[in-house]
């Protein structure tokens, strides 16, 4: 009976140590799989990583290619400027014209800048016309030099070639006499082409300049006044002008057209009326006459705004 208790005890034992023996067996290869499983892991996260890092590189050195060809092997450049770099005696109402290689698009009017000597920056407007850049100012100083900056990246061509290097070119201004220039003001839906006169507006066929407004084509508000029923009335049909219709200044002195598009009007007492015009911002133009036709306590205002200013 002994014998037989203790064969019993025996065999318990043995198999409670082979019982241990497979679970240790089970938990250890787990782990083993586990590990595997996480180095299979790694590895083909790795995998993924170089592969899109050297996706990302080509596609880097293709941009960074493309780019050097754009800037690099065909850039845009600057044929002629006029006036010509280190130029003397130029009027001051020159119309500014630069040439390049090819047709340009895509101002960017923060990079084009004309200045004093002294570094005061001279307000401009500007046309663009094929291969030429058209760059106005208001009347500039007599007897001053002045510098014309075209910065990198100020324009670019059709295909995204841009001025990769900034130009630069200088001249010196003469004098001009700004109360005896020969401009005409013209109207085609009038059918008119008044003569411009800046000391009066009682002129036979003619409109009055504010002296004190814009010059024709530059930044800021050039104004005129034209009567309606006396000296000609050259504007007594002010009224039919709609938005849209071009108004159109040819400058004989300053060699150049300026061409406006009407954009609203408005009637006005004569109290309402301002005294003084801007010559900064958006370059418009402000023409005026009597209102009603016969009277001068009100007047009738078309407002228009620069869409082109090139040479004549």
């Amino acid at each position: 009976m002994k014998n037989w208790l203790i064969i019993s005890i025996f065999l318990l034992i043995s198999a409670l140590v082979l019982a241990g023996a497979v679970s240790a067996s089970t938990v250890t290869t787990g782990k083993l799989t586990t590990k595997n499983d996480d180095k299979s892991m790694n590895v083909q996260q790795q995998q993924d990583i170089t592969t899109y890092n050297k996706s990302t590189e080509l596609n880097s050195k293709t941009k960074l290619l493309t780019h050097a060809k754009l800037t690099s092997f065909t850039p845009l450049k600057v044929n002629q400027a006029n006036p010509a770099d280190k130029s003397l005696n130029i009027p001051t109402t020159k119309l500014i014209t630069v040439q390049f290689n090819r047709k340009i698009t895509n101002p960017n009017k923060q990079l084009i800048q004309l200045r004093k000597v002294d570094g005061t920056v001279v307000p401009v407007t500007y046309t663009i016309q094929n291969n030429d850049i058209f760059i106005d100012h208001s009347p500039l100083n007599k007897y001053t030099t002045y510098i014309l900056s075209l910065k990198k990246y100020s324009l670019e061509d059709s295909s995204g070639n841009v001025l990769n290097s900034t130009y630069t070119t200088r001249f010196k201004t003469g004098y001009t006499n700004l109360l005896k220039y020969t401009a005409k003001l013209i109207i085609p839906k009038l059918g008119i082409s008044p003569k411009i006169y800046p000391d009066s507006p009682n002129h036979y066929n003619a409109v009055y300049h504010y002296a004190n407004s814009a010059y024709f084509g530059t930044p800021g508000q050039c104004a005129f006044l034209g009567h309606r029923t006396t000296y000609s009335a050259i504007l007594r049909y002010i009224n039919l002008l709609n938005c849209g219709d071009h108004i159109i200044i040819k400058d004989y002195t300053s060699m150049k057209i300026s061409t406006y598009r009407v954009v609203s009007h408005e009637i006005l007492y004569n109290y309402q009326l301002t005294r003084s015009f801007k010559k900064y911002g958006a370059s418009s133009l402000i023409l005026k006459s009597c209102y009603p036709v016969g009277y001068s306590y009100m007047k009738w205002i078309v407002h228009a705004r620069l869409v082109s200013t090139v040479p004549l």
